[in-house]
C-alpha cells in the first residue's frame, strides 16, 4: 500500500471515530433536560410543578446568521443579523389546535418563553431561559403523534445560569437582540 493510501485510510478511520464519539455525548446530554414553552394565550398539558399548562418540548433548534465579511487590508465589515425560525418538536396536546390556527391566521403572540430545566437527581435547576417578543407561528406540521413547529420573533433574550461546584447558581449571563431594530437589547 502506498504511503498516500495509508495516510488516507488512517485519516478515514480517525474521522469515523471522531464522529462516532462526538454524537453520543450530545444525544445523552439532552436526556438530562426538560424543555418547556409558554406562549401568551396558548395552554399546553404540562403537569410538571412550576410549569403547569406550559407546552413540553421534545426538541429545540435556534440559529442566527450574519453575512459579515473579512477582506485583507480593509478590516471586517459587519452585516445585518438575520434570525432564523426557532424549530421545536413536541407531542400533540391541547396547544396543537391553537398553534395550528395561529399559523393560519398569522396572529402575533406578544410574548413567549422557553425554559431549559436540568434534572439533577432530586432537584430541578433552570439552566437557560429564552424570552421572545412578537412571536409568530410560521410553520406547523403534524406527523404521527408529533408536531414540528417554527416560531419567528422580533426580539430574543437569553439568560444562562452559571452553576458552581456546590450546584447553586453563582451568576447569570444575559444578552439579547432586537431584530426589528437590528440592535442589542
Amino acid at each position: 500500500m502506498s504511503k498516500f493510501r495509508k495516510q488516507a485510510f488512517i485519516f478515514f478511520i480517525l474521522s469515523v471515530l471522531v464522529l462516532a464519539f462526538s454524537v453520543v455525548p450530545a444525544a445523552a446530554a439532552s436526556d438530562d433536560y426538560d424543555i418547556f414553552l409558554k406562549l401568551d394565550g396558548i395552554n399546553g398539558d404540562s403537569i410538571t410543578r412550576g410549569y403547569e399548562k406550559w407546552i413540553q418540548l421534545n426538541d429545540f433548534s435556534f440559529e442566527v446568521t450574519n453575512k459579515a465579511t473579512v477582506a485583507v487590508g480593509s478590516g471586517s465589515a459587519a452585516g445585518k443579523a438575520t434570525a432564523q425560525p426557532i424549530s421545536i418538536n413536541k407531542n400533540f396536546d391541547s396547544a396543537s389546535i391553537p398553534l395550528f390556527l395561529n399559523t393560519t391566521t398569522g396572529k402575533a403572540i406578544e410574548k413567549g418563553q422557553i425554559v431549559f430545566v436540568k434534572n439533577t437527581g432530586n432537584e430541578r435547576q433552570v439552566s437557560l431561559v429564552i424570552d421572545l417578543e412578537k412571536v409568530l407561528v410560521s410553520n406547523f406540521s403534524l406527523y404521527d403523534t408529533h408536531e414540528s413547529i417554527e416560531l419567528t420573533y422580533g426580539a430574543i433574550t437569553f439568560k444562562y445560569n452559571v452553576v458552581g461546584p456546590d450546584g447553586k447558581t453563582t451568576s447569570t449571563v444575559t444578552g439579547g437582540w432586537d431584530f426589528t431594530k437590528n440592535q442589542k437589547k
